[in-house]
This record gives structure tokens, C-alpha cells and sequence, in this order.
């Protein structure tokens, strides 16, 4: 009876803890991401699009840099990046050629704005759309759709 005890207690030591220490460290491993490799995941390449075939283009306005001063007198400088939205795009090249009279109009109109009024949402959409009035009157006869502000930093 001895030796039976004896022999229970070495097929347990011998046996089955090396069995559950194996398998405790191949979940480990399998968890912690040593068998993945070295080339990290990388996420799928973005889907090509033909923009010739979107209706409109696109064409940036440079950068609008003024000096603006406030209704107390200090200096304020406001820099602005605008895109305009073309109902097509074949009047891109002919839109790009127009681009230093729709700078120098929006660059007059925006010197005599107040600095102050625009910190309000709804001071920059009224005075987005009166831009987009007057970017509309320097491309004429092209069509512009709309007139977007994507960067606007008062200084």
C-alpha cells in the first residue's frame, strides 16, 4: 500500500505537473503575441478613386494672410485656408488662372471685418457665405457650388 501511495505521488509529480506547466506556458505565449512574428498588422491600402469621373472639382485658394485691426485698435492677424467647389471639373484650369482676383477680393473684404465678431459660429457662416458671394462674382462665368473654410487662425 506504501508503494502505491508512492507511485500515485510520482505520477503526479512527474506526470501531470510538468503536463499543465506546458500548457499554462503555451497560453502564455499564445496570449502574449511572441508567435504573431515581426511584421506588425498593417491595415488595408485605401481604395482608389478616379476623381475625373466625380462630378465638380475642387481648387484651393493660397493661403489669405491679413492684418486686421480690432474695434480697440490692436493689431490682429487672420489666416485663412478656403477651398472653392466647381460644378465641373473641366473649369478647373480656368478657375486656377482667376485665383489672384478672388484672392485680392476676399482679402479686401476680409480687412474690414472686426477681428472681435469672429469667434461665433454664426459671425463665420454669414461671413463665409459673403465670401462665397464674392469668389462666385470673380469666376463668373464658371459655376461655383460652394466655398468652404478649412483652417481659420486669428493671432
Amino acid at each position: 500500500m506504501a508503494e502505491r501511495k508512492l507511485s500515485v505521488k510520482r505520477l503526479i509529480l512527474f506526470v501531470f505537473m510538468p503536463l499543465v506547466l506546458l500548457i499554462g506556458a503555451a497560453v502564455g505565449v499564445m496570449t502574449s503575441g511572441l508567435l504573431k512574428g515581426d511584421k506588425p498588422d498593417e491595415p488595408p491600402p485605401p481604395p482608389k478613386i478616379d476623381l475625373t469621373k466625380l462630378p465638380g472639382g475642387y481648387v484651393d485658394v493660397p493661403d489669405l494672410i491679413i492684418n486686421m485691426r480690432g474695434a480697440d485698435g490692436s493689431a490682429r492677424l487672420l489666416i485663412m485656408q478656403v477651398t472653392m467647389h466647381l460644378e465641373l471639373a473641366d473649369s478647373r484650369p480656368l478657375v486656377q488662372a482667376e485665383l489672384p482676383k478672388v484672392q485680392s477680393a476676399l482679402i479686401l473684404f476680409l480687412r474690414k471685418q472686426d477681428p472681435d465678431t469672429l469667434y461665433t459660429a454664426a459671425s463665420v457662416e454669414a461671413l463665409r457665405k459673403q465670401m462665397e458671394k464674392l469668389a462666385s462674382d470673380a469666376v463668373k462665368p464658371q459655376k461655383l457650388i460652394g466655398l468652404t473654410i478649412g483652417r481659420m487662425q486669428i493671432r
